[in-house]
């Protein structure tokens, strides 16, 4: 096996385990933050407050994770499979990773950060009225950021999706 047929094996085992992380890292948020909500404010003192400080650390990581993988998949899948997609494959390759990369941005640098200065003029959420403009904002950023998450995970999916090339026999195309 030569030096290229190496480098590009490991290129697509690369691309296929930030696929699996960031879609499996998404997944996991989705799920984790309605079930830290619906078991803390039981369990303890101000549980939805503290449900909410815990989501909104891990969030970060998810936002990192979305910019730094969305930005490595773009670049993998430019590299290793620009010769071998068809077209619309490449583009839609190319332009989901990107989605994934300006959706985490907006998420971590517009939507969170506008929760996060509502939050702490606010202190505890739970404590201020429900017709408050303060919590009426941070209400309808938190839908905002539902939805940019669900949008992130279904190109995500769509990645999936895609074909990938790169079967034993496959190597990279000569130049």
């Amino acid at each position: 096996m030569s030096g290229r047929s190496l480098l590009y094996g490991f290129g697509a085992l690369l691309y296929r385990l930030l696929l699996a992380l960031g879609f499996g890292g998404t997944v996991m948020f989705i799920l984790f933050a309605p079930v830290l909500f619906s078991v803390l404010p039981d369990a303890v003192d101000q549980g939805r407050h503290l449900a909410g400080v815990i989501v909104n650390k891990t969030l970060i990581f998810v936002q990192l994770w979305g910019m730094g993988g969305g930005t490595l998949l773009a670049a993998l899948g430019f590299g290793l499979y620009w010769r071998r997609d068809s077209t619309w494959q490449r583009w839609a390759r190319i332009g989901a990773a990107a989605l994934v990369v300006i959706l985490s941005a907006v998420s971590m640098f517009y939507v969170a950060d506008a929760m996060n200065a509502l939050r702490a003029d606010m202190g505890i959420i739970d404590l201020v009225a429900a017709s408050d403009p303060r919590r009426l904002a941070f209400n309808q950023l938190h839908r905002v950021s539902s939805t940019v998450h669900l949008a992130i995970l279904m190109a995500n999916v769509f990645l999936l999706a895609l074909p990938l090339p790169g079967g034993r026999d496959e190597g990279p195309h000569p130049s």
